[in-house]
C-alpha cells in the first residue's frame, strides 16, 4: 500500500495482474478494500511514487475512496502476465528525474 504521488496524474492503463502478496494490511484499509493473494485484478492507472521509487497501481476493482492516506496498490503486490506492455507504458510516461537519487 502506498500514497499516490501528489506530483503527476495517474497514467491511464488497462492489464490483467495477480496479487502475489496481500500481507501487510494498513489497519485504515478495511478488509472488504484489501487485495486477496491469488486473485486477479485489473490495472486502470498507474503512478509513480517517488518517496518509495515504485509504481502504485489504482485498481478496477476495488476502490480506495475513503482509506487514506493510501490511495494505490505497491505494484511489487502483483504478478503480470506480460509487463512488455506496461514496461513500454511507464517507460513512455516516466520522467528520468523522478527516478534520480541523492546519495545518502
Amino acid at each position: 500500500m502506498a500514497y499516490a504521488s501528489p506530483n503527476k496524474p495517474p497514467t491511464p492503463a488497462r492489464f490483467k495482474v495477480t496479487c502475489i502478496d496481500d500481507r501487510g494490511r494498513p489497519n485504515e484499509v478495511p478488509l472488504s478494500k484489501w487485495v486477496k493473494k491469488g486473485n486477479v485484478y485489473t490495472v486502470i492507472a498507474y503512478t509513480i511514487m517517488i518517496q518509495q521509487n515504485t509504481l502504485g497501481f489504482f485498481l478496477e476493482e476495488i476502490d480506495l475512496s475513503g482509506c487514506a492516506p493510501y490511495k494505490v496498490f505497491l505494484a511489487c503486490r502483483f504478478a503480470q502476465t506480460d509487463v512488455a506492455p506496461v514496461m513500454e507504458a511507464v517507460n513512455e510516461n516516466v520522467d528520468e528525474k523522478e527516478l534520480e537519487f541523492e546519495p545518502a
